[in-house]
């Protein structure tokens, strides 16, 4: 009998396996029965605090490490076959925050294996994410993860790629989050992946910079020309810009756009765009929310411009001209807001301001000749007729009344 090792209800004693309740003198063989140890010491015993039955066993032999989740019944060798050299194992502890089990050998190093979650285990998942945004373009950062059930094998995940992942303890872990995670506006969706298993996501939010725009060349392309690649400069530029045609209008065409730089992106203006017309086009940069924006012409700013250019008609000198000879032409008109009026005199004139009116006896002009184009001072007699006729500044002669006034 090598020792005996208290557990927290009942004690086991190795040589190779014996198990007994407190306060009885029975002890039982728990070597196992189909699946059993191998003849040979075993050094060290580890019960697994996760497991609430206390049925999960680790032991260290001379040859090296078995479990049992049983409580004895069936063994089976702990790990990857060759992944620890065959070895006596002289100790074994549990660091269970972590699921890691140190296993010391003689004279073959120390050794590690990450059991994984236990029964008990807290579920994988995160709970918080510090720092939780950032402004591109950023600098290399360090991102904190707090929640439960890691390990040492977990890592960070961003976007789905593992990050160089630190465990701190099985509530915390760190990540190494580049440069270039954060040089464009996105949502990345933070995991933990532990083995096969992986955890809830939480979103880190990257907030765009907005774009500027220089110029862009060439300047112009022949109506009907095959695909022209865009050259555009300014600043601010990402990975997901954009290169716009006409902006200001809500935007013709987003064009296909690739980064050459910060400073710098390449777009293809496609040859439907320059098809059977000519256009003038403000060229514009759209960087994609969170954060980013969009190039306007503004007081301050003119956003360069493409234009399609379509070359002047023949001059055929009328070869194509359509002789008409038709010489009968239907003529529309449209009297529907005309009125009939019967003191309406014969006609006025353009322009002329007038009324007429039938009364007593009024002084009037005399002689009145009011087919002439001249103006006259008044002079008022006595009339046989009853006649009234005022004429504001005629600019030309026109029959007012269609008689003239005697004296």
């Amino acid at each position: 009998m090598r020792y005996i090792l208290l557990g927290p209800d009942r004690p086991r004693l190795q040589n190779h396996q014996w198990h007994g309740w407190a306060g009885t003198t029975a002890w039982l063989d728990i070597s196992g029965t189909t699946t059993k140890l191998p003849d040979i010491p075993v050094n060290a015993l580890v019960i697994d605090p996760d497991d609430a039955t206390h049925n999960t066993l680790y032991v260290g032999t001379d040859i090296g490490a078995f479990f049992t989740s049983d409580g004895g019944l069936n063994w089976s060798p702990l790990g990857a076959a060759a992944t620890m050299p065959n070895s006596q194992i002289l100790s074994l502890t549990l660091h269970n925050p972590s699921r890691t089990l140190r296993a010391a050998t003689h004279g073959r190093g120390m050794w590690d294996i990450n059991l994984g979650p236990g029964p008990n285990t807290p579920a994988l998942e995160i709970s918080k994410l510090s720092p939780f945004s950032a402004n591109a373009p950023g600098t290399a950062t360090t991102l904190t993860v707090n929640g439960t059930g890691f390990t040492s094998n977990s890592k960070v995940n961003w976007n789905g790629t593992v990050r160089t992942t630190t465990f701190a303890s099985a509530t915390q872990l760190t990540a190494s989050i580049a440069a270039a995670d954060l040089s464009c506006g996105t949502v990345a969706q933070v995991t933990v992946v532990d083995g096969p298993n992986t955890s809830n996501s939480l979103p880190f939010t990257v907030l765009g910079p907005a774009p500027t725009i220089t110029n862009s060349m060439p300047l112009s392309a022949p109506v009907n020309s095959a695909a022209t690649t865009l050259t555009v400069t300014g600043t601010n530029f990402c990975s997901n810009s954009i290169v716009v045609m006409n902006p200001d209008v809500v935007g013709t065409a987003a064009l296909t756009t690739s980064l050459v730089s910060p400073t710098q992106l390449t777009a293809t203006v496609p040859a439907s765009f320059m098809a059977n017309f000519g256009s003038t086009n403000s060229v514009g940069v759209l960087n994609p929310p969170p954060g980013g924006g969009e190039t306007f012409t503004t007081p301050t700013v003119t956003l360069p411009t493409f234009t399609v250019v379509a070359p002047a008609p023949a001059n055929d000198n009328f070869a194509n001209a359509i002789n008409i000879t038709m010489t009968s032409f239907t003529d529309t008109k449209d009297s529907s807001g005309a009125t009939t009026e019967t003191t309406t005199p014969a006609s006025m004139l353009a322009g002329g301001a007038g009324w007429l009116r039938a009364g007593q006896h009024h002084l009037v002009q005399s002689p009145a000749d009011w087919n002439r184009d001249r103006q006259y001072r008044h002079h008022w007699q006595q009339l046989r007729h009853r006649a009234f006729c005022l004429v504001g500044d005629l600019a030309n002669g026109a029959n007012c009344c269609s008689q003239r006034l005697q004296r």
